[in-house]
């Protein structure tokens, strides 16, 4: 998800950060196997909500959190999301927990262990895209950058 976010940030046409995920979820599926088609597209849909967060990180980038801080906060609402779709989906098609109340609330609270790996992860991956991001944005500013000052500062002297 954090691959999705990016994408969804860096590429100024949506489509093109939804095929870069999409296509790579594919593959994955490929390579694991795929599952009951009615998952797969709740899965699918989950990893494309991250890619349409993006741009709204753009044009927030410069608030008081900052852009890498604005990040995370999306990766856990992302993180929360997919916990929330993909888990009723396991609930809703499969058979694998009964369709009852009871049912329901075994299946999100087995759904727990694998929720809180993929909140930390979306944490620490988004931070590392999105901090990379940013110091490479910093170094490469044009007055800005230990490069560029060391050249203003010959030419001072």
């Amino acid at each position: 998800m954090a691959v999705a976010l990016l994408g969804g940030f860096l590429f100024s046409k949506r489509w093109m950060g939804l095929a870069v995920v999409l296509f790579g979820m594919l593959v994955s599926d490929a390579i694991l196997g795929f599952y009951q088609w009615q998952i797969a597209v709740v899965v699918y849909a989950s990893l494309a909500i991250p890619v349409l967060i993006g741009p709204l990180l753009r044009r927030f980038q410069n608030s008081r959190l900052g852009l890498t801080g604005n990040s995370i906060v999306a990766a856990m609402a992302t993180a929360v999301l997919f916990y929330l779709t993909t888990n009723f989906a396991i609930w809703y098609w499969t058979s694998w927990y009964s369709h009852d109340v009871a049912g329901f609330i075994a299946c999100f609270a087995m759904g727990m262990v694998f929720f809180k790996w993929t909140l930390a992860s979306n944490i620490l991956f988004t931070s590392i895209l999105f901090g990379g991001y940013s110091l490479v944005n910093l170094l490469t500013v044009q007055d800005v950058g230990p490069r560029n000052r060391a050249k203003a500062f010959a030419r001072k002297s």
